[in-house]
């Protein structure tokens, strides 16, 4: 059984570059603005003031020990010293609030 695609291939090829050009022909609709990323922030987020420089955030990454069971185990002492530093971390900004 040997079949030719070349030929179909050729001819489905054809018609698919020819949509595509026609799709990028059309002219592209903006999006609304609940569709937008802008419409998800709140004011307060947007405004820039002078002096004034952006916290960044800091993540930390606590790798969790996988058995070969399937089940998670977690270190106990990642735990506590990661709640120390969350404790830590709140202290100072309520320090910073007053």
């Amino acid at each position: 059984m040997d079949f030719d695609f070349k030929t179909s291939f050729d001819n489905i090829l054809k018609q698919c570059e020819l949509w595509a050009k026609s799709q990028a022909k059309l002219p592209k609709q903006m999006r609304t603005f609940e569709d937008s990323q802008k419409s998800k922030k709140t004011v307060a987020s947007m405004i820039e003031r002078k002096g004034e420089e952006k916290s960044k955030k800091s993540v930390k990454i606590v790798e969790n020990k996988i058995v070969p069971n399937g089940k998670v185990e977690e270190s106990p002492e990642a735990d506590d010293d990661v709640i120390a530093a969350n404790r830590a971390k709140l202290a100072q900004k309520l320090a910073a609030k007053t």
